[in-house]
């Protein structure tokens, strides 16, 4: 092998060794420096917060338990249960919107059936008047032709109750008023 190819070979060696390098090992342990410095202040601070109270971490693990769901205690259990119930709420209203709408609609259609209603009221009641002085007249008609027809029989009986002499009179009778 020539010694120019040799140098070529190990070139791409040595540069995908560099870079090998480079991106597994230089480039993370960079980012972790970096990470590092900026979390040392945060972590400072929080030993100094949490140096009193050493359970802080158990409390921290009841709270995140509490947001679990059990056998129906814990608190995500109780915001699911409330969540339904406010479901269940939001469909009940919407029955009542439409029960209440429909009631609406009902008693505009009441009130405009009972309008009707006095109109055709108010028209029979005019109609009984008239026909009532209608009634009246005819029955003064008929009181004065019965007095009229009483009269007549009574002359016919006067006459000598001949046949015929009833009409006879009724005419004469009419003849007299006129």
């Amino acid at each position: 092998m020539p010694r120019w190819l040799e140098y070529i070979l190990w070139a791409a060696a040595l540069l995908t060794a560099v870079t090998l390098i480079w991106t597994r090992v230089v480039r993370p342990v960079a980012k972790l420096i970096t990470v590092t410095t900026e979390m040392l202040p945060l972590l400072n601070e929080f030993v100094q917060v949490f140096r009193d109270s050493p359970g802080t971490f158990k409390v921290l693990d009841d709270i995140a338990a509490q947001f679990k769901t059990d056998s129906g205690s814990s608190l995500r259990d109780v915001v699911d249960r409330l969540d339904l119930a406010a479901k269940e709420n939001r469909i009940a209203a919407e029955f009542l919107k439409v029960g209440v709408e429909t009631q609406k609609q009902l008693a505009e259609q009441d009130r405009a059936t009972l309008q009707r209603t006095l109109v055709l009221l108010d028209r029979l009641g005019v109609k009984l008047e008239t026909t009532s002085e209608i009634t009246k007249g005819i029955v003064r008609d008929a009181e004065s032709v019965a007095a009229d027809l009483a009269e007549s029989h009574k002359r016919a009986d006067d006459a000598g109750n001949e046949h015929g002499a009833a009409a006879d009179a009724a005419v004469k009778s009419q003849k007299e008023n006129q």
